[in-house]
């Protein structure tokens, strides 16, 4: 018996395994740009299907109240209305009633924005609690533009003015600025209405002569600031879609707005700058924050 026979045997050498695992690596290499594009895409498309749909059950309210937009819900105890509570008629509170409460809460956050905000509001990639403001809500990551409304609901009126009582409104020039119905609007396609927000409402700006501040990073927003009307710009100021947000507007459009376009938006009737072109004017006026973790904002 020959017993001298060479065996033959069909494995990889080290160095043919070398060779794939770098093939491999090259390849997940070029490959992962392109996944992570695609990962965004689907997030800001997400985000614009959810807006529609709470765009359409705001459409809902306003057929119910003869085209007048909600109230604006007020107050400073921090512990949230009754579900059922009269003074409810603010956005989140008609949208969430108008859903049969039965729609799952991920409609109602930005999927670039689901992990609850521990610290109340500020964080451009986390949801606040609505339940803070009314019981029963869940978080949300959207907020109204608050000049989009037909009286602002203050629950206290001991301290009121007598204007103040009957109209709604704390003066005649805030009433004067805010957009009262849908029929009001002249040029609908640039009055933003909801869209991501790092809290539910901001009433920023008397736009009248001087922008609203610009924020120092994406996130700059604290309760410090939530008095102060010139700072709540920060508030929809939010890095969530590559330097970009997303709105929806009174003629029921559904769009994409890059951070620098928010301060050429019709957020109230006098909102009316003083130059042509945004760009110089806010690189002159904040040429740090505007032309530097903003400076590769475009226009959409």
């Amino acid at each position: 018996m020959n017993t001298n026979v060479k065996r033959s045997y069909n494995g990889f050498t080290l160095v043919e395994l070398l060779v794939v695992i770098s093939i491999i690596a090259l390849l997940l290499a070029i490959l992962m740009p392109s996944l992570s594009k695609a990962k965004k895409l689907a997030t800001d498309v997400t985000c614009r299907s959810n807006l529609k749909g709470i765009d359409l059950l705001y459409g809902v309210y306003l057929q119910q109240n003869n085209d007048r937009y909600p109230t604006s819900y007020r107050f400073t105890t921090g512990i949230g209305m009754p579900e059922n509570s009269p003074m409810l008629d603010c956005w989140y509170s008609a949208i969430w009633k108008n859903s049969g409460k039965n729609n799952d809460a991920k409609f109602f956050l930005c999927p670039a924005a689901t992990k609850p905000e521990v610290n109340g509001q500020g964080h451009p990639v986390a949801s606040y609690d609505a339940s803070y403001f009314q019981k029963g809500l869940p978080h949300f990551s959207y907020g109204h533009n608050d000049w989009v409304l037909s009286r602002w609901n203050m629950p206290n009126e001991s301290g009121l003015s007598a204007y103040a009582k009957t109209t709604g409104f704390p003066d005649a020039a805030t009433e004067a600025r805010a957009w009262k119905s849908r029929l009001s609007a002249k040029n609908p396609s640039k009055n933003p209405v909801i869209g991501d927000s790092s809290y539910p409402i901001a009433t920023d700006v008397a736009y009248i002569n001087t922008p609203p501040n610009v924020p120092r990073f994406s996130g700059d927003h604290g309760w410090v600031d939530s008095q102060n009307q010139a700072n709540q710009m920060k508030r929809f100021c939010l890095d969530r879609h590559s330097l970009a947000v997303n709105w929806t507007f009174m003629d029921s459009s559904v769009r994409k707005v890059g951070l620098k376009q928010l301060w050429d938006l019709q957020f109230h009737r006098d909102w009316n700058p003083t130059h042509k072109d945004t760009d110089a004017f806010m690189t002159k006026m904040y040429p740090k924050v505007w032309n530097g973790w903003m400076r590769n904002c475009r226009n959409y």
